[in-house]
């Protein structure tokens, strides 16, 4: 099994169902509220920076690997 570095983000949120002994038929379900759970994440992780930043702007975390969905979600 490759790390979390080296793979796409949706097939990271795959691995959290299976890792989570999720059941087949809520597997589809457990994934869109993972998604869900990241779009959350990115959002609140870009008001943190906006409230630190002086411009009032945040920045989104970049989600580009496996280990970023892990770390925000």
């Amino acid at each position: 099994m490759s790390n979390d570095l080296a793979i796409n983000p949706a097939v990271m949120i795959n691995r959290i169902v299976v890792r989570e002994s999720t059941p087949q038929t809520a597997g589809p379900a457990k994934a869109a509220m993972l998604h869900m759970e990241l779009q959350l994440a990115i959002e609140q992780s870009k008001a943190e920076n906006a409230a630190q930043n002086p411009d009032g702007e945040g920045q989104a975390p970049v989600v580009d690997s496996g280990f970023a969905v892990d770390r925000l979600i």
